[in-house]
């Protein structure tokens, strides 16, 4: 009887899926010298397919996982895209550079950014 109730719990827990967070974002977006006001903007997080799709952007792996944030991004021959969202407070960073400036930053230099992101985000609320 034991072992049965076991086997059913572990099928039913398996079963349950994580659904993706859609989050509404606040914040700045500086592309080529220019500041972009990011209001109300979407952003969804999506932890079994490890993806995280953020405002004004395309979806992007997610890196890795902590208790209290994670991070994503992609290294492309051409751009360099990282970023943190902190589980927590909600604050969302990101930046894109091209792949040797982020080596020049990595090695304690300065870089040149493409594009950076600075944001607040919650959870989306239902309106009807």
């Amino acid at each position: 009887m034991r072992t049965r109730l076991v086997m059913v719990c572990l099928s039913i827990c398996g079963a349950a899926q994580a659904q993706p967070i859609t989050l509404i974002c606040n914040g700045n977006l500086n592309a080529d010298g220019k500041q972009v006001n990011i209001s109300g903007e979407s952003a969804i997080v999506d932890l079994e397919k490890l993806t995280f799709k953020p405002p004004l952007y395309s979806e992007f792996p997610i890196t890795r996982v902590a208790e209290n944030d994670l991070s994503f991004g992609s290294e492309l021959p051409s751009l360099s895209t990282w970023g943190s969202l902190d589980r927590v407070s909600g604050t969302l960073t990101m930046n894109v550079l091209r792949p040797d400036e982020r080596k020049k930053l990595q090695a304690g230099g300065s870089a040149h950014f493409l594009t950076w992101m600075s944001a607040k985000c919650a959870p989306a609320k239902r309106m009807f």
